[in-house]
């Protein structure tokens, strides 16, 4: 599996669970510049260009962060999505990898 674009992990009628890759943005940034310089490089973008689907996500992950995302596919399923996290209905976890030994503070 090609691990520097996105792929879906799981979907149904309501959501989509779609891997990140680090180097891509969960949704398009705000600024012009930013836009330009990202063009299609998001997520909403490969699912629009690859799934013809246009669908919201719930939470984000930051540009060098790899991992799930989880994607709303209609109105319905974004409210009560959001209202699930807000609820703390479920949580985000991280692990971290790193490389090479930390020093002694």
């Amino acid at each position: 599996m090609d691990w520097t674009v996105p792929h879906v992990i799981f979907e149904d009628d309501h959501l989509i669970a779609l891997y990140k890759p680090c180097a891509y943005y969960v949704h398009p940034p705000e600024s012009k510049y930013a836009k330009q310089r990202v063009g299609r490089n998001t997520c909403i973008h490969w699912l629009e260009d690859s799934r013809k689907i246009y669908a919201n996500p719930i939470h984000r992950l930051d540009f060098a962060t790899e991992g799930i995302v989880i994607f709303a596919k209609t109105r319905d399923a974004n409210q009560k999505l959001n209202l699930m996290m807000r609820a703390k209905e479920f949580n985000k976890y991280y692990d971290a990898i790193v490389r090479g030994w930390f020093k002694d503070p």
